[in-house]
């Protein structure tokens, strides 16, 4: 496993049918670190076939694109390259919009319409190995329990097990594949990730990743 970080060399791949929008946010990937090498795709089909001739560390997918748009944009590429993790940068928002993000797979969601300081922290949060979702998208709803417990505390609660197990499916991984990745039974894949669960006080995949943006937690994979 390995995080996310600044200074290390991060494949990254950027899919939007604007060009325009392609070129800013290549140059803000650039300005974080000099490490990022940024590749480009207007389709999700060409996103599809890149992902299959180079190994991306992280995709940033528009959810409005030629061949296909809304979430069905998502789901198929998710559906053809489960193992890459995948965070929407859309100019559709709105909390259901979000959550419907994250239940299809995504780790992370920036809206369009978000400053250039936010996107740009975002960023960085994300290629720190961080998650992000818009705080207004976690300020209200959710069935979590926002409680006191910061980063540190939910660490120092679980075993390394399961913080991995629970980085994993924050990535958008299914069970299947994170035991297979951590050379571990299904079973005992789901056990790791009802403990974690708990600590965090959620109850599903989608809750998780919005707690771990609401706290700041590290994801790594």
């Amino acid at each position: 496993m390995y995080t996310l970080t600044l200074g290390v060399v991060m494949k990254l791949l950027v899919v939007d049918d604007h060009e325009i929008a392609r070129d800013g946010l290549r140059l803000q990937l650039e300005l974080l670190s000099d490490a990022c090498e940024v590749s480009e795709a207007g389709t999700c089909a060409q996103a599809v076939y890149a992902t299959q001739i180079a190994k991306f560390d992280l995709v940033l997918l528009d959810l409005t694109l030629p061949d296909c748009s809304g979430l069905e944009t998502l789901r198929r590429f998710r559906g053809s390259c489960p193992e890459v993790p995948v965070v929407v940068l859309s100019g559709v928002t709105g909390r259901e919009v979000v959550m419907q993000a994250i239940d299809e797979g995504a780790m992370g969601f920036i809206p369009k319409a978000s400053s250039r300081a936010d996107i740009v922290a975002a960023l960085k949060m994300i290629l720190s190995g961080g998650v992000y979702v818009p705080p207004e998208s976690y300020a209200e709803g959710g069935s979590y329990r926002p409680g006191s417990v910061d980063a540190k505390g939910v660490v120092e609660r679980m075993s390394e097990r399961q913080l991995e197990v629970l980085r994993a499916a924050i990535l958008g991984k299914p069970n299947r594949a994170i035991a297979e990745e951590l050379d571990l039974s299904i079973h005992t894949v789901k056990a790791h990730l009802s403990a974690a669960m708990r600590v965090l006080g959620v109850n599903n995949r989608t809750e998780a990743v919005f707690r771990a943006a609401q706290l700041g937690l590290a994801v790594s994979r």
